[in-house]
């Protein structure tokens, strides 16, 4: 049922958070799933990232993250979004979270007795957010646990903030999709971490978003969501896909060569360097191959050129798979 491969795939809650995602990215077109969800795809420079809003709560994310994880078959899922802050952080701080506790199970009794449920962020994920979190200079962000619900917590006084504060106290903060989006990743082998801007302190909530601290939260969650997913940009030329499954496809979809549809210059490459006497396979061969070495136009890479492609052709699997190498 797969509409096409891409690499990264970004859940949202809210339509704020959506937004802050969504503009990083370019040249992007709506998905629509059999079942009647509606993605969009757009670019990151030439990596391909699908974008969701699942709305709110961990039963939304998940039913949402499931569906859209074997839809879009991706490496890497990322939930990116707004979060209340218990502790160490203050408004607009981010927090890669490390692990997320589902604080709500547990036992009713007399006195509810809590039997903790926690999923873990992807290790290699995990090690990217440690080395932006000591890097970033313009931004605070942290890495620890988050708590997850299914109530907005606007009070220190709520009896739910003081029992995550006894049971789950090295929560940095709360919210309302990580525990549930996390399960679904689980579920599929996928490559999980949730993100979060913190929106306010629990306490003066409403006053915080009353005052654009969402958007600001949503804008730095997304901000660090994009610098993570730059830290796993394929190095190129080396890790760029193989020469000649790149020249098969561009060969059956350009017959003419990289002139055709202006395609090589619209990918940043400089025809003037390529040889003009050649055309169709002669013309791919020659292109490419000063291509994979380097030349071909300072703007011009693998990768650009099958984004490129990709432009003309979004719904060719074996263009999206190539991204996904």
């Amino acid at each position: 049922m797969t509409n096409s491969r891409v690499p990264w795939l970004i859940l949202t809650a809210l339509g704020l958070e959506y937004s802050a995602v969504r503009e990083r990215l370019s040249r992007c077109s709506t998905v629509v799933h059999p079942r009647g969800s509606r993605y969009e795809t757009g670019y990151l420079n030439e990596i391909q990232v699908a974008i969701v809003e699942c709305g709110a709560g961990n039963t939304s994310a998940a039913v949402e993250c499931e569906r859209a994880i074997t839809f879009f078959e991706p490496r890497f899922v990322l939930f990116v979004g707004v979060a209340g802050g218990l502790k160490d952080v203050q408004l607009g701080d981010v927090v890669f979270a490390s692990k997320v506790y589902g604080y709500e199970s547990g036992k009713a009794e007399v006195e509810f007795r809590p039997r903790p449920q926690v999923f873990t962020t992807n290790y290699a994920l995990l090690q990217s957010a440690k080395e932006l979190a000591r890097n970033s200079a313009d931004k605070k962000a942290f890495i620890g646990p988050i708590a997850a619900g299914e109530k907005v917590i606007a009070s220190i006084q709520a009896s739910e903030f003081k029992f995550i504060k006894q049971i789950y106290g090295d929560a940095i903060a709360v919210e309302m999709e990580g525990y549930g989006f996390l399960h679904a990743g689980y579920a599929n082998n996928a490559d999980c971490m949730v993100i979060r801007g913190i929106s306010d302190l629990i306490e003066g909530k409403v006053e915080a978003d009353a005052g654009g601290s969402q958007l600001h939260a949503s804008e730095n969650a997304a901000e660090f969501a994009v610098r993570l997913i730059e830290l796993h940009r394929p190095n190129l030329p080396s890790d760029a896909p193989p020469r000649e499954i790149v020249g098969a496809l561009a060969e059956h979809l350009y017959p003419l060569g990289p002139s055709e549809n202006q395609l090589w210059s619209r990918a940043g490459g400089d025809l003037a360097l390529l040889p003009l006497n050649q055309t169709g396979r002669a013309a791919w061969f020659s292109a490419l191959k000063i291509l994979y070495s380097g030349g071909g136009g300072k703007d011009i890479s693998p990768l650009k050129l099958i984004a490129t492609m990709i432009d003309d052709h979004p719904n060719n699997s074996e263009l999206s798979a190539l991204l996904m190498h």
